[in-house]
């Protein structure tokens, strides 16, 4: 809010609002010349072409998660030498985390690109030199069925160097991860958030501090790189805990 603040009173910039702020609009729109409600990838698009259009007259959050220009990208190469590219494969999560906003923002939706439409993508990418990518759908793996299809056609792909996405530990298991692993998958991101059992049900994650120890020494010895998402001082907590 302050930097907000102390931006339009040494200018005339527009402040557009959008992601987890805009769910709290009777903060923002009082300083904020446009909030964007729900998920953007359009909206701001449409916002842009005229800055006349308010949120309002967009109301729908309907997306095309199957429309994707890559023309319009740049393909950089990392430090490692490496081009990584970030890929939806779906939007939106099932699940209503305590602290999380994707579901308010995708108004408790969920998208699926069409498999073939994904691979598709992969061998175009592939072919513009991406060596790895990066799944950044909100939660990948929890329809096990799509998935499977998924993983299946992602495996006949050659050209990578690995694939990287994140995952609930509820939503892994052995079979998953070594279907994820024989299907060129080189690292996870999980949102672990806590090893306190009484938090884990709290917010949302309903699984043990066994079965997160459990996922994460398979995970390790199938090879994954592992990265872990953690969150801390919820009120109920004390110092030690």
């Amino acid at each position: 809010l302050d930097l907000i603040k102390r931006l339009k009173s040494r200018s005339k910039t527009k402040v557009i609002i959008g992601g987890a702020f805009s769910n709290t609009p009777k903060i923002f729109d009082r300083i904020a010349d446009y909030l964007i409600i729900g998920r953007g990838e359009e909206k701001l698009l449409k916002l842009l072409d005229d800055f006349d259009v308010i949120h309002s007259q967009n109301p729908t959050n309907k997306i095309n998660v199957n429309s994707v220009n890559f023309e319009e990208y740049q393909f950089p190469k990392d430090y490692n030498g490496n081009r990584e590219f970030p890929l939806y494969t779906s939007m939106g999560c099932k699940f209503r985390c305590l602290y999380c906003s994707i579901p308010q923002i995708n108004e408790h939706n969920v998208w699926f690109k069409d498999s073939s439409i994904v691979c598709k993508e992969i061998e175009e990418l592939i072919n513009k030199g991406v060596t790895r990518l990066r799944f950044v759908d909100d939660l990948f793996g929890f329809d096990k069925k799509r998935t499977e299809l998924l993983l299946s056609r992602i495996k006949k792909i050659s050209g990578l160097q690995g694939i990287y996405t994140q995952l609930r530990i509820d939503c892994a298991n052995e079979s998953l991860l070594k279907n994820m692993r024989n299907s060129n998958f080189s690292g996870i991101y999980f949102g672990i958030e806590s090893v306190n059992e009484e938090t884990l049900r709290r917010i949302g994650k309903p699984y043990t501090k066994r079965s997160i120890k459990d996922i994460l020494k398979l995970s390790k010895e199938l090879g994954f790189d592992i990265t872990g998402a953690f969150t801390i001082g919820y009120p109920w907590e004390t110092r030690e805990e």
